[in-house]
């Protein structure tokens, strides 16, 4: 967002510039300034692709995380934040399904207490 106030302020003085000045080139500046401010944003698709890394294998997530949290862009910061909640939500969720799917898996300990090793000699025969 501030690369876009930015562009905005500089886009206002390219333009007050022309006004003074028939000799500058307003077009070629404005447009100049509009390509610098995108350059300077992580691009759609890889933030697209570190939320999907984040939430589909999440310790993976935490290096995307580090690399825009440290890679200077403006909307880096917010970038990494997002794939640090992503994979915190997605290692929480896995955990809980993991959870889920052992603790229904196999008998207790109590069952195989109370089974009779008679029964299991009657069933061995």
């Amino acid at each position: 967002m501030d690369s876009e106030k930015e562009a905005a302020k500089k886009i206002e003085i390219y333009g007050r510039l022309a006004k003074e000045d028939k000799n500058v080139d307003a077009t070629a500046l404005m447009l100049n300034a509009l390509e610098q401010a995108q350059q300077s944003e992580i691009d759609a698709k890889k933030k697209r692709w570190a939320y999907l890394v984040s939430v589909g294998l999440p310790p993976l997530g935490l290096i995307y995380a580090v690399k825009y949290g440290f890679g200077g862009k403006p909307d880096g910061k917010k970038t990494a934040w997002i794939c640090v909640i992503l994979t915190a939500v997605s290692l929480l969720a896995s955990w809980l399904i993991a959870k889920l799917f052992l603790s229904s898996a196999g008998p207790e300990l109590d069952q195989l207490k109370a089974i009779d090793p008679n029964d299991l000699k009657d069933l061995l025969r």
